[in-house]
């Protein structure tokens, strides 16, 4: 038997429910108000870029997927892990506030960065694993920051079958 041929049009709705999934554990592990839980939210990153290749077929490595963020994506991306871990640390020096304000801080942060990095691993997984080009790569960060603020959280497979309610 042979395997059918599948478009990457057609992937895309299964890469996408993988990006939403990693992101709302991502989003849920940003919570944690202990410094260094980024380390688990990396772990997940890269867990999420290899099955979003799974997804498509096509070998993508966390390198070719930072260097598509290019060196300022880049440096933001790490310069908002390192503001996170130094306010968590902080954090408990403020008492209950400080720690509950550092969790939704951690939270949002862990959020949009899986995000951006899971529909940029899509495009880049699309293009067959190469890196794509700044321009393009601005385009799908924008696309991602705006999907994110518009998204439906509750993507799950119970909810999507269910009429929805006016």
């Amino acid at each position: 038997m042979s395997t059918p041929i599948v478009s990457p049009a057609a992937r895309r709705p299964t890469a996408e429910a993988v990006v939403y999934r990693y992101t709302a554990i991502a989003t849920a592990t940003g919570a944690v108000p202990i410094p260094a839980t980024s380390a688990a939210i990396i772990a997940e990153s890269v867990a999420m870029v290899n099955e979003i290749a799974g997804c498509f077929g096509v070998p993508i490595s966390v390198q070719t997927v930072v260097g598509s963020m290019g060196l300022i994506g880049t440096v933001n991306a790490v310069g908002r892990g390192i503001f996170v871990e130094a306010a968590r640390a902080m954090g408990w020096f403020a008492g209950p506030a400080g720690v509950a304000g550092v969790s939704v801080l951690g939270a949002a942060t862990a959020g949009i960065q899986t995000f951006v990095l899971g529909f940029l691993a899509v495009a880049i997984a699309e293009n067959g694993g190469q890196s794509l080009p700044p321009p393009q790569a601005r385009t799908v960060i924008a696309a991602a920051r705006r999907e994110y603020d518009q998204a439906d959280w509750d993507r799950s497979p119970e909810r999507e079958k269910a009429p929805i309610k006016r």
